[in-house]
């Protein structure tokens, strides 16, 4: 019997997701130009998951020990504090639940905020239209015009956040290059 080599691609993987997030790229400005909002949105928030594949996670984890102790922490443990502190014996502990799982970084924190803003806009949008339909009075609410905007726009920020946030990354094509082959991820032919 032989043994197996370590086996490494010759291609780094990061072409992958450049090639992935392009494609993604390619369906976004479609959707936005025939005001397909939803999808518009869809395809951001896998572009943003994309873009996410190296940024910590922040996961707090529930253990039990032997003893029926149970604790939260956000680091992985081999023993219950609550039996460190009373006793010489050690208590093993195992994993019983996740508690809660969040991105931990600035970038989670604008996301969270553009996407509340869409929600807001969508919500508002949908008033405006509930109040046209029942013909009720609009100077309490926003037209359905603002509200449109208003949508529009949040889009827009969450799209233009995005391309910078690839741009921070290094992962977009150069703003100039005056050798085109030198434009393309950085490097070139």
């Amino acid at each position: 019997m032989t043994k197996h080599k370590n086996f490494s691609p010759n291609i780094d993987a990061g072409w992958g997701l450049i090639y992935r997030l392009n494609s993604l790229w390619g369906q976004v400005d479609p959707k936005a130009v025939s005001g397909d909002y939803d999808g518009w949105n869809f395809v951001l928030d896998r572009i943003y998951c994309n873009l996410l594949y190296s940024n910590d996670m922040i996961v707090k984890r529930i253990y039990q020990c032997e003893q029926g102790h149970k604790f939260s922490t956000f680091e992985k443990k081999s023993e219950c504090p609550q039996c460190r502190k009373s006793t010489a014996a050690k208590s093993n502990v195992k994993l019983i639940e996740i508690q809660t799982i969040e991105l931990s970084d600035e970038d989670e924190m604008i996301y969270k905020f553009l996407t509340k803003k869409i929600k807001d806009a969508v919500n508002s949008k949908m008033k405006a239209m509930n109040k046209i339909k029942d013909k009720g009075p609009l100077n309490k609410i926003k037209s359905l015009e603002e509200s449109k905007e208003e949508h529009y726009r949040a889009l827009m920020m969450k799209d233009i956040w995005l391309r910078k946030f690839m741009q921070d990354l290094r992962l977009y094509l150069k703003v100039s290059s005056s050798d085109p082959s030198n434009a393309l991820f950085g490097g070139g032919a």
